[in-house]
């Protein structure tokens, strides 16, 4: 998750692109979304983790200094696989609550039918960031755990999706997803 992160939002757009299509047509992958798997491995395998996390606070700053790619589609992915990233080790990632209620609404429009069919009837509500989606009753969770849900994310300790679930106290993030 840590070298899919680097690559995805620390290569220039150009770069980027070429890396997908020449990787795809070179794997014969039907589907271009196997090509970042295997750009992913191939950064991971290729660099240090320390290295990935020193390239990851570079990239940081960049963002921070309003270079390269800035859109919402880059806030989505720093989110989402930086709570994928998270999960392995137990780790916590603090992202501001509009960070999040802006990747939740984005996360809610781009769902699988079976979480949108969720959101027809219940609303997912990130209590510690104070937001929500959907209609209907509400199952209350974190903003991680709701997040984790709408893109089909699994808790660590894999097993089936279950439903939101607030945090026990002193229990590790990220919750139940």
């Amino acid at each position: 998750a840590v070298a899919h992160l680097a690559w995805r939002v620390g290569t220039p757009s150009a770069q980027l692109a070429g890396d997908v299509v020449r990787t795809t047509i070179s794997a014969r992958h039907l589907n271009p979304m196997a090509s970042f798997d295997d750009i992913a491995h191939e950064r991971a395998a290729a660099l240090s983790g320390w290295d990935l996390v020193g390239e990851l606070r570079l990239i940081a700053e960049d963002k921070r200094a309003g270079r390269g790619r800035t859109n919402p589609g880059e806030l989505f992915e720093v989110v989402v696989h930086g709570f994928d990233a998270a999960h392995p080790s137990g780790l916590h990632v603090p992202f501001a609550a509009t960070t999040t209620q802006s990747v939740g609404r984005q996360a809610a429009a781009l769902a699988k039918p079976r979480v949108k069919l969720a959101l027809r009837s219940r609303t997912m509500l990130a209590a510690d960031d104070g937001w929500s989606v959907g209609r209907g009753p509400v199952i209350e969770g974190t903003a991680e755990s709701v997040i984790l849900y709408l893109t089909g994310r699994r808790s660590p300790g894999g097993g089936r999706s279950r439903v939101l679930a607030p945090l026990a106290p002193g229990a590790p993030n990220p919750g139940v997803a």
